[in-house]
């Protein structure tokens, strides 16, 4: 009755029609089984979609699970196989028990369609991947890149430094430190202050893990740290990422009072004002330089103030 009634919700519909495609093929005889059994699948895929909740989705994975073992003999069960993997990735995450259930139905019907697709999440599941993220600003010797990683035994680093007062001088838009195209002219055109290879744990139940990572840097300043899976740093079959690392142990804390601004610079290591800091204040300037605003050394109490700057869009650099 679902199927002819329209004040039925759709999805109730839905399952009462591939109910009834079910119970047709299973009426058609044993030529009919894959047939019938994708109707199956093609249920649990609507309500997987549909319900959301953890408890729901656990409740049709097992469900699919308890399903598949009378189908064991059918090339289709891969393909059943395949599902299953998918809606545990989707449902616990557990990737090493997703790529369990891939690699059997591969192995059963390798050249089925079901196995073929398992194939395919056999390799996303096992595929590196990687990313890096940075302190903007840190001193020398610290923990100050975060890897987050999987199936990778190792990575490759190059750190290039760069004249940070020439580029604010110089740059005519809104990215003051280097950008994507800038990181690869970069790659070609300069040669590394520092080179190393990062040696990474295992990660064998696929998942992303973090590693830390302090730069062997020598000297303060501007640094673009880049990293590669390849040791040329060649772009085939690669991701090349880069950051902005400033090696520095000041730190510059800034606020708004009114309509001034107030910095105030610190030691990164003591906590301790730094007195005598210049501090420049920018306005920024998109289509053309940045315009300087003002200079002021910090108090005794590490401070310097400027007004004027309200309602404007600035930035301020400090330099000891």
């Amino acid at each position: 009755r679902a199927l002819d009634d329209d004040s039925r919700h759709p999805l109730l519909r839905a399952i009462a029609l591939l109910d009834d495609l079910e119970r047709f093929h299973q009426s058609q005889g044993d030529g009919h089984r894959e047939a019938a059994l994708e109707a199956r699948f093609e249920r649990l895929r609507r309500l997987h979609q549909h319900f959301t909740e953890r408890s729901d989705r656990a409740q049709i994975t097992a469900q699919l699970a308890g399903l598949l073992p009378a189908y064991r003999s059918l090339p289709w069960w891969s393909m059943g196989m395949a599902l299953q993997s998918e809606l545990v990735r989707e449902g616990t995450g557990d990737l090493k028990q997703a790529y369990a259930l891939s690699q059997a139905g591969k192995q059963a019907f390798p050249d089925s369609i079901g196995g073929k697709l398992c194939d395919g999440q056999l390799r996303a599941i096992s595929a590196a991947d990687y990313s890096m993220e940075s302190m903007q600003s840190d001193g020398l010797g610290q923990r100050s890149l975060r890897l987050r990683h999987k199936n990778l035994t190792e990575l490759h680093f190059r750190a290039y430094r760069a004249d940070l007062q020439e580029r604010l001088e110089n740059s005519q838009d809104y990215n003051l430190l280097y950008n994507g195209d800038e990181l690869r002219r970069l790659l070609r055109s300069q040669k590394p202050v520092a080179s190393w290879v990062e040696k990474l744990p295992a990660t064998p139940d696929y998942q992303m893990h973090s590693t830390y990572v302090t730069p062997p840097l020598k000297q303060k300043g501007w640094h673009i740290i880049v990293v590669s899976m390849r040791a040329d740093f060649a772009a085939a079959n690669n991701r090349v990422v880069g950051t902005n690392f400033i090696a520095t142990d000041l730190v510059v804390v800034s606020r708004a009072i009114d309509k001034s601004l107030e910095v105030t610079a610190v030691s990164g290591p003591t906590g301790q004002p730094q007195p005598g800091v210049m501090v420049h204040l920018y306005e920024f300037n998109y289509g053309g330089k940045h315009r300087r605003l003002d200079s002021e050394k910090t108090d005794a109490q590490g401070t310097a103030r400027f007004s004027g700057s309200d309602g404007k869009s600035v930035f301020v650099v400090a330099q000891q």
